[in-house]
């Protein structure tokens, strides 16, 4: 077997300390050194694959370098296209900076008791806790303990004072508003609402979507929908409702859902009906799901994605979790922190102009939104995928 090269053997190559090395390797970006002396080092690390040796390092710093997810559900986390975004930005940052990720399940009558159990029972720096599964027990033993904790709120509306833990969460409504500064601009003057019953019940996203009256557009049509959690039977009971619905939807300039799978089964309704998204009837989502990695579209599906939609930028919150877990780690300061990941909205094929301006001239080759120029997209939504 090939001997794995030491932190001291790139030392001596770099000609610096170990301690130097060491903390380069961590990522500590305080360290005052050159850029010359930082470069030479990772360079040296990366021709020899250098990988830290687990036991030896925590001895040494004191440390596990193992930091925990703490979830309640997490087959239906897992299998979320929204939580494994989330979940999969995540863990490649944490191993990125040379820590592991490590896996607790929580789930029975007390999840907080749950969420104090596997903090006590495991072996980690820092926590990762789901959203609204720390309560009092645990809030209490990360204040007397100084545990490095960081929870996601996404866009719930529970929850935001939350104390002796560091919270990220998702700013849906700046999607939402240059939403609307874009509709206003496009002349839209109404639309309906096509919410799965839980956004609309306990989201930031339903209250978000109400902003609108905000921008001069009047909501018309308010239609809920239920569904079982999965992912994969969203966008085919969107579809059945929407074709339940259709002489409610047909009369909107447009139609804006709670989530791009929703968004996708009202375009196939559409279609079903002859009637073309993003031309004679413009539909919205929200997520950004066509263009991540956790979309899997159809073998006749298109390259590009097509669906009009508020991005809310997961990954960069799974990031901003994972960078704020090592700070904790590394400063274990009291004071904590709120950060907040702001949405935008993606302009595409699903999003056109009201049938009163096709013949006005208002507007049609394109349209300003804040400081940036967005192009209208010439071709129209195509069918996704064949739904009996």
């Amino acid at each position: 077997m090939k001997r794995q090269i030491t932190i001291r053997e790139i030392a001596e190559m770099a000609k610096v300390n170990p301690s130097t090395v060491s903390r380069v390797l961590n990522g500590d970006k305080k360290y005052s050194i050159t850029n010359e002396v930082r470069s030479r080092i990772l360079e040296l690390a990366d021709r020899y694959s250098y990988a830290p040796q687990g036991t030896a390092r925590s001895l040494a710093c004191r440390q596990s370098f193992n930091i925990a997810i703490i979830l309640d559900r997490v087959e239906n986390d897992m299998a979320s296209s929204a939580g494994a975004i989330l979940l999969g930005s995540l863990c490649r940052e944490i191993t990125r900076k040379n820590y592991k990720a490590i896996l607790l399940p929580a789930s029975g009558k007390d999840i907080d008791a749950e969420v104090l159990h596997c903090i006590r029972s495991s072996n980690a720096d820092a926590y990762f806790i789901g959203g609204l599964m720390a309560g009092n027990k645990t809030w209490t033993e990360l204040e007397k303990t100084r545990t490095p904790a960081v929870t996601f709120l996404g866009d719930t509306i529970f929850g935001d004072d939350i104390p002796n833990i560091d919270v990220v969460s998702l700013d849906v409504e700046t999607g939402y508003r240059e939403l609307f500064r874009e509709l206003s601009a496009r002349h839209f003057r109404h639309m309906a609402l096509f919410f799965l019953e839980e956004h609309q019940l306990a989201t930031r996203r339903y209250p978000a979507a109400l902003l609108a009256k905000e921008y001069g557009i009047d909501i018309s049509e308010h239609i809920p929908f239920q569904c079982p959690v999965a992912d994969f039977k969203i966008r085919h009971s969107a579809r059945k409702t929407a074709l339940a619905a259709m002489d409610r939807l047909r009369r909107q300039e447009l139609i804006l859902c709670s989530n791009d799978l929703t968004a996708l089964g009202v375009c196939d309704a559409l279609e079903d009906c002859g009637i073309r998204p993003g031309i004679d009837i413009s539909v919205v989502g929200f997520d950004n799901l066509e263009a991540q990695p956790t979309y899997r579209a159809p073998a006749n599906d298109r390259d590009l994605p097509v669906l009009a939609t508020i991005d809310t930028h997961l990954a960069e919150a799974g990031a901003v979790i994972a960078d704020l877990l090592l700070k904790r780690i590394r400063e274990n300061r009291m004071t904590k922190e709120k950060l907040s990941v702001k949405s935008t909205f993606i302009p595409r094929g699903t999003l056109g102009f009201p049938k009163r301006n096709e013949t006005d001239g208002i507007l049609r080759k394109s349209v300003s939104l804040s400081k940036n120029e967005f192009t209208l997209s010439q071709e129209p939504y195509i069918r996704k995928e064949s739904l009996s």
